[in-house]
């Protein structure tokens, strides 16, 4: 017997007990990751899982340099920033959860120009990763960024750092 439930996994009303939580690529938007690790611990089961995926700070730092490079607006970044490492992720389930497993994959993408990877981007629903008030690409902001981008790596590349997390009630 199988159930899903589905909703605002930060605001979604868990009332039972749960024998899996599972999210793929989305707990780093949360905001407030801890009140919702500490949600999930209360509603699974003794020794069932919360199993998820998410990126890490090191997601896109090649972006994150060529901006700085061009643009050094304090409320402009990439907002890979914020994301938790390893260590914190590691530190906040073991908070809640008995058993804890986090593995790191880091790998790197290469695109044909700054575009395509933003166009990506934006087809993950992250809103094209550039955060600030306000904020929009123009084209000769565009060409400034993939020419830094391009002037330090002779290509466009972006790296994702994934953690897969593992974690028994």
């Amino acid at each position: 017997k199988v159930v899903f439930e589905v909703g605002d996994a930060e605001k979604i009303a868990l009332d039972e007990e749960y024998d899996l939580i599972t999210s793929n690529s989305a707990i780093q938007w949360f905001e407030s990751i801890e009140k919702t690790l500490q949600t999930y611990s209360s509603v699974l089961k003794k020794g069932a899982w919360l199993i998820f995926s998410t990126f890490g700070p090191l997601t896109f730092t090649e972006l994150a340099t060529s901006l700085r490079k061009i643009r050094s607006d304090k409320n402009l970044f990439v907002a890979s920033r914020d994301f938790l490492d390893k260590e914190e992720l590691e530190r906040l389930l073991a908070k809640y959860f008995n058993k804890v497993s986090v593995k790191e994959i880091v790998t790197q993408e290469k695109y044909p120009s700054l575009e395509a990877l933003l166009k990506e981007i934006k087809y993950t629903g992250s809103r094209g990763c550039i955060t600030g008030c306000g904020y929009l690409w123009s084209q000769g902001l565009l060409k400034a960024v993939e020419d830094a981008h391009i002037g330090d790596l002779g290509r466009i590349i972006a790296t994702y750092q994934i953690f897969l997390c593992r974690a028994e009630r």
